[in-house]
């Protein structure tokens, strides 16, 4: 099919090729209609007749939309292609000593974890999730500072999202009772950006569940944490903190590992990458940067070399120093 980007106006043979595609894509993907039309911006019921040919009205804004829609698919799997092969979750030392702290606290336990940038610890939180029952996590930010929020984030994470508001009362009325007897473990990452008041919430809700709890982020929740054994605010929490710690930046054995995920074995590019790992932003920096580089590398068809890695690690990081 030739249809060229920007295209506006169809043959009837462009149309019934885009209904073809349509209908190709609704089986290979195993979808409902309804669920196609969400994907491509089109009333549920107007896609399956426009996919159908009974679609009364003009069917050249439909086409257009479809069309769209398939040009993008295209783009998002030509990217895909030219994109660098990225290892899976590696696990490091640091992500080994992390996951231990997490099933600890799945125990009915409450841990905090707190870490420099880079550092991966989100990621292996993931992996928790992916890897253990009745595990989930809320992330917070700005939008989830007080307790209805992280209420509703958390009944959100836990996978009900029924109720779009109200009181904080019923809001964790029917968390208790949708974590129930599921013997869970609560993350909340990123807990710097709690309420004292929400952060009181999560502890209450670890209390009446004896469920685990994590909180994470940066060292700022670990001193608010702290604070409880001089003052009344959070004396509760801190007596119930069972294992607090803090992950510096990534040792050298994490980044050789991750290195080696990655199929780096030339001496030059492993003691560049040693040094950015060194510095604020770890693990998290050495990825970003081997992926720019080999898919500049690639992009040139060229193996990528020391070089790349200079020059992506400048791009990455000049920007940022000029602006300070």
């Amino acid at each position: 099919m030739n249809v060229t980007r920007g295209k506006e106006t169809f043959t009837e043979e462009e149309m019934q090729e885009l209904r073809d595609r349509l209908s190709a894509y609704k089986a290979e993907k195993g979808l409902t209609w309804p669920q196609v039309g969400d994907k491509v911006g089109v009333n549920r019921v107007t896609i399956q007749l426009f996919a159908s040919n009974k679609y009364g009205a003009d069917n050249r804004d439909l086409a257009f939309k479809v069309n769209r829609f398939f040009l993008a698919e295209d783009a998002a799997a030509q990217m895909a292609l030219q994109a660098p092969l990225v290892p899976d979750f590696t696990w490091t030392p640091t992500a080994k000593a992390m996951t231990r702290q997490l099933q600890w606290a799945h125990r009915g336990k409450i841990s905090v974890i707190t870490g420099d940038p880079g550092v991966g610890k989100t990621a292996t939180f993931e992996q928790y999730l992916q890897d253990t029952p009745n595990a989930f996590m809320v992330t917070a930010d700005k939008s989830t500072t007080g307790v209805t929020s992280l209420l509703l984030a958390m009944l959100n994470a836990a996978g009900n999202v029924s109720r779009l508001g109200g009181r904080a009362y019923t809001l964790k009325t029917l968390l208790l009772e949708r974590l129930q007897g599921l013997n869970p473990l609560i993350i909340i990452d990123e807990a710097q950006h709690l309420e004292d008041d929400a952060v009181e919430m999560a502890r209450a809700i670890h209390d009446a569940l004896k469920c685990g709890l994590v909180l994470a982020g940066n060292t700022e929740i670990m001193r608010r944490v702290s604070r409880g054994a001089r003052t009344p605010a959070f004396a509760q929490l801190h007596s119930r903190v069972s294992w607090p710690q803090h992950y510096k930046r990534p040792t050298q054995t994490d980044i050789d590992i991750i290195l080696r995920a990655w199929g780096v074995t030339r001496a030059d590019e492993i003691a560049f990458l040693r040094e950015i790992g060194a510095l604020p932003g770890g693990l998290r920096s050495i990825t970003m940067t081997l992926e720019m580089a080999t898919l500049g590398a690639t992009a040139t068809e060229e193996p990528r070399v020391l070089g790349h890695l200079r020059e992506t690690y400048e791009q990455r990081v000049a920007p940022l120093l000029a602006a300070t």
